[in-house]
């Protein structure tokens, strides 16, 4: 059995057993602990976005935005910048921070004007643009 297939299972399980025990912070915790104990450059910081993405899916996200100003300061040249930074914004939005979404929608864009997700960050600032 490969690495990626062992880290596909421990991500499947680690999904499971937070869905039915909770705890996805201290799961987040540990996995953000652990790796930087057990791990070296580049694997920490690709199990970094990977948690990022975990905490974003069980909806923690107070402690995805953490995530991602830590992941931001220390990897700013990472190639998951992008993604995240999109992220951060759909953090917001999820939150109902509005105000900082649409601040956050349009950092993105002007950081990315050719981006992978500025197409999608265009039409959902104008959305909350028009509700707000």
């Amino acid at each position: 059995m490969g690495f990626k297939q062992l880290i596909a299972i421990f991500l499947i399980l680690l999904l499971f057993a937070t869905y039915i025990v909770g705890g996805a912070e201290k799961i987040s915790i540990f996995i953000e602990k652990y790796s930087e104990e057990k791990y070296q450059e580049p694997l920490i910081e690709k199990i970094a976005y990977y948690n990022i993405n975990y905490v974003y899916f069980m909806a923690k996200y107070k402690r995805t935005l953490e995530l991602i100003d830590k992941f931001i300061n220390k990897y700013n040249r990472s190639q998951y910048v992008e993604r995240i930074l999109f992220l951060k914004a759909k953090t917001y939005d999820k939150m109902l921070q509005t105000r900082t979404a649409i601040e956050e929608y349009k950092k993105y864009i002007d950081d990315y004007p050719e981006g992978k997700y500025k197409n999608a960050a265009e039409r959902r600032c104008r959305e909350l643009l028009d509700f707000y």
